[in-house]
């Protein structure tokens, strides 16, 4: 029995040490920035985007920021004003989509809630600010919080 007891023990250690591992390695994956495509630097901030030409955006693996909004805003300050300015002042370009229209899109399944800021690359999601996500909350009223997010998956310009 004390021998039964020891193996478990050791099989539950090796366990706890392998999946100790794989959280540490998966958790300290380094984000690769990239470049947002040439168009999306420019002084233009919030450019609203239709259903039809975002889907194709996605076809084309086009890399862009996407910011989907809801009519009624119950922030302090609406996002749409942040992000316009971040976006003006740092010259680049953000596309906005109302809600509504985003539901019929094929990244609706992956985003469920508004207001949200979605970093695309390739076509696809590679992060996205979270409506329902306290560690977001800062990200949709303070713009230097909202670029310091952006900025560890972006280069913010384009040289």
């Amino acid at each position: 029995m004390n021998k039964n007891k020891i193996i478990l023990i050791v099989v539950i250690l090796l366990v706890l040490i392998i999946i100790g591992i794989l959280l540490f390695v998966n958790g300290s994956k380094k984000i690769e920035k990239f470049y947002l495509d040439d168009e999306y630097y420019n002084e233009l901030g919030l450019v609203t985007v239709e259903k039809d030409d975002f889907e194709k955006l996605l076809s084309e693996k086009k890399n862009f920021l996407l910011f989907i909004y809801n009519d009624v805003c119950s922030f302090k300050i609406p996002c749409d004003t942040i992000y316009d300015k971040v976006a003006k002042d740092n010259k680049f370009e953000i596309l906005q989509m109302n809600f509504r229209e985003f539901k019929d899109t094929s990244l609706y399944g992956k985003v469920k809630y508004a207001p949200s800021v979605i970093v695309i690359k390739d076509g696809k999601i590679v992060d996205f600010l979270d409506a329902e996500s306290d560690e977001d909350l800062d990200r949709y009223q303070d713009g230097d919080k909202f670029l310091e997010w952006l900025s560890s998956y972006i280069y913010l310009n384009k040289e």
